[in-house]
């Protein structure tokens, strides 16, 4: 179990002084890594921050009654009301003063899950009033939910995260994804450990990696003033993206439209490719909410290629042992640090590990998206690994293997089912949780290396989109592999949905 905040006194002052806007550089500092290492801290804050806006809000509620000029009374001379006539006007006025009250606020606030949803309240719940009760927390395990404030403010948030409706409008958002938007002229604060944003009907999204907290503007426009003394607040526009670092320094973005979900998916999100028939020269792709990107055959030579088909493990394969072609797709992959899940079938012999021009051995990867310019801005699958039969890259400097070499082998001539699932936990020391799978069965880690952040980031080149058995650090050789019925999931497939798409070859709805 680990112990609380370090020093209770010092962090219940440094949150005054954050509320205060007086926070020292060296406080925050402090004030960041006790929220990254300690629940009692996030839990400390979040209710700091509730108790501060509702105060805020009883303010503002007192001042107009208060302070406004309070006019002389104005006699008017009685009228005699008929009956019948006071009745109708009595009528009229409820009806009237009905339209007034459902149109500003209406329904009540709910929670709605999206396919495979899982989530629960840690504290409050939805008032009398039908509105949620400020300090209200709901942490979303799996999947995505969407959230509708009476006030007709909605988000969609993705999991894993915490999320606060500190007022009706305010949110605080701990960690995960999460999509925003609102009704023109309806105020909406989102506070997250490293910034405070604030709009007026814009469409945002705010995501918290472990590199930073990224914005969107899809619509309107966003205030954005880092939680750091003196750092500058920066308003964002449509069409416009960026991030802050824990050290509060911005950094532009390119608009990436896979980066958020704005709607709540009634199935599982994915992309596939079954490779059994090409059209025109290419495999198209089917699933749900992840676009129809086909894949394409090329060769080294980056010339099109025709492509070769063998007997898969359901219905046909594609085959890339010839040496001298990959696949390759404008499909974008899966960004930020958001869960994930790849999966395909694999057939061929070993990979021999190959050496950079500065003498460094490699393996190469199967399948491949992102940035590697970016630390964390990439994602691999990778088999046949030095320190595992398969595993998982992210970035240069992020790497986790798993099954020991030499009790089983993937590359054996036959067809294996392999699966890498990054969970999107990440825990205080920085280790991702990402599990793998072969033939339907988990396998162990061998070899963790968590020097990069996971933050997948797309890019302006084909060398970021997704890409089959390619080498990116040759010119003249791919990585000779067949492959069948490739899988890119947003989010973390259970055990269960994984044995079924090892047997099925289906995506199963979440349990």
């Amino acid at each position: 179990m680990k112990s609380g905040p370090s020093n209770p006194l010092r962090l219940e002052r440094v949150l005054q002084d954050l509320e205060d806007g007086v926070v020292s550089a060296e406080d925050h500092r402090w004030l960041m890594s006790q929220l990254r290492k300690h629940p009692e801290a996030r839990e400390a804050y979040r209710k700091h921050m509730a108790f501060a806006a509702a105060l805020h809000g009883m303010a503002k509620a007192w001042e107009p009654e208060h302070e406004r000029e309070v006019p002389e009374p104005v006699v008017i001379e009685p009228f005699r009301w008929q009956p019948w006539v006071a009745a109708a006007a009595l009528i009229a006025m409820l009806a009237v003063a009905a339209v007034f009250v459902l149109g500003r606020r209406g329904p009540p606030a709910n929670v709605t899950a999206g396919s495979g949803g899982s989530w629960a309240y840690v504290s409050g719940g939805i008032g009398s009033d039908g509105e949620f009760r400020p300090g209200t927390s709901l942490r979303v395990d799996r999947g995505s939910v969407e959230l509708v404030t009476r006030q007709r403010t909605r988000a969609v948030v993705e999991a894993p995260a915490l999320v606060t409706m500190d007022t009706a409008q305010q949110v605080s958002l701990a960690n995960g994804n999460a999509w925003f938007e609102g009704e023109q002229d309806t105020p909406l604060t989102v506070v997250t450990g490293l910034l405070r944003a604030v709009s007026s009907g814009a469409r945002f999204g705010v995501a918290i990696t472990t590199a930073g907290h990224r914005l969107q503007v899809k619509a309107g426009e966003l205030r954005v003033t880092p939680a750091f003394p003196g750092a500058p607040t920066i308003i964002l526009g449509s069409g416009q993206a960026a991030t802050v670092d824990d050290s509060g320094r911005w950094t532009s973005d390119l608009m990436d439209a896979g980066l958020f979900l704005d709607r709540l998916p009634r199935q599982a999100t994915y992309i596939h490719w079954s490779f059994d028939e090409a059209k025109t020269g290419v495999f198209p792709a089917s699933g749900h909410g992840m676009g129809e990107d086909p894949i394409k055959v090329t060769g080294t030579d980056l010339q099109a290629a025709a492509p070769r088909l063998v007997a898969g493990a359901f219905g046909r394969g594609l085959d890339l042992t010839g040496g001298d072609v990959f696949a390759e797709s404008r499909f974008a992959g899966i960004s930020g640090g958001g869960p994930r899940t790849v999966a395909l079938w694999i057939k061929g012999s070993p990979i021999i590990r190959r050496t950079t021009p500065n003498r460094a051995e490699y393996t190469p990867s199967v399948v491949q998206w992102g940035d590697e310019s970016i630390d964390g801005g990439s994602w691999t699958f990778r088999a046949h690994c030095a320190t595992g039969i398969i595993g998982s890259q992210w970035g240069r400097g992020g790497l986790l293997t798993a099954g020991k070499i030499g009790t089983r082998s993937v590359l054996d001539e036959q067809w294996h089912h392999i699966v890498s699932v990054f969970t999107g936990e990440v825990n205080e020391l920085g280790e991702a949780d990402v599990r793998h799978y072969i033939d339907g069965q988990r396998v162990p880690t061998t070899n963790p290396v968590m020097r990069d952040r996971i933050d997948t980031r797309i890019g302006t080149s084909p060398e970021t989109r997704l890409r089959v058995a390619w080498d990116p650090r040759s010119s003249t050789a791919n990585v000779p592999v067949m492959v069948d019925e490739l899988f890119i999931v947003r989010g973390a497939l259970s055990d269960a949905q994984i044995k079924t798409l090892w047997q099925e070859n289906r995506i199963a709805e979440g349990e």
